[in-house]
């Protein structure tokens, strides 16, 4: 699942208009919505040091080490990976998968294992990923450019069903148990500790959350210096 991006975040949000309703000292309600309408609707509730979420995009609840509030960290201008630690739970959870992002790891990680130039290299590797894996992976039919660059067979034979597993898979569940029954797939160089996590991304519902108080942060401020 790939970000879906600050620029189309905004176009969601470009008509919706911030409510605020303060309850008491602990608690605020955030209503982060366009008028008439729930869709890309957020709804916040600060209370004490939690952030609850719900809406039209999705549930999340928020854990902070702070007072939570509308107008906090400087309108929640916070890094991204900061907030997203702070994710007690979440419908689809913290961390999402990404095809793209983890065949770009595994092209970075095997780069060692190629001899070759950098245009040989990703020559080779558009190759591969233009193979579909059947039953198994036949290096005979299999014409892969470059083959005798690469250090040793077994390190093709992982590379191959990896970045080809990937590219199938819609999960990080679905990418192990991919290689886990696969009878071609050798784990001869600890891949399990260094690969198990490609193409983990953070969920990007976090981003949108993130996004979503930032702009109403700045609309509530623009309202009061009117």
């Amino acid at each position: 699942m790939a970000g879906y991006g600050i620029d189309t975040i905004k176009r969601w949000f470009k008509n919706h208009v911030a409510e605020l309703k303060i309850l008491n000292d602990e608690t605020q309600v955030l209503i982060w919505k366009q008028p008439d309408t729930r869709v890309y609707e957020i709804d916040f509730v600060f209370f004490e040091n939690m952030v609850y979420i719900t809406g039209d995009m999705r549930d999340a609840v928020f854990n902070t080490t702070w007072h939570t509030s509308w107008n906090c960290n400087k309108g929640w201008r916070i890094d991204l990976s900061y907030f997203a630690s702070k994710l007690s739970c979440a419908t689809y959870g913290k961390y999402a998968w990404d095809s793209r992002k983890a065949v770009e790891y595994l092209v970075e990680e095997y780069r060692d294992c190629f001899d070759g130039g950098d245009y040989e290299y990703l020559d080779a590797v558009a190759y591969i990923a233009d193979q579909y894996i059947e039953d198994e992976y036949d290096f005979e039919v299999i014409e892969i450019p470059y083959k005798e660059s690469f250090n040793d067979e077994r390190s093709l034979l992982q590379m191959c069903l990896t970045i080809n597993f990937a590219l199938a898979s819609s999960s990080i569940e679905e990418f192990a148990n991919s290689l886990k029954s696969c009878a071609d797939f050798e784990d001869f160089n600890d891949f399990w500790e260094w690969g198990y996590c490609c193409g983990r991304v953070i969920n990007p519902d976090i981003e949108v959350y993130l996004v979503a108080l930032q702009m109403a942060y700045d609309q509530l401020v623009k309202r009061v210096r009117k």
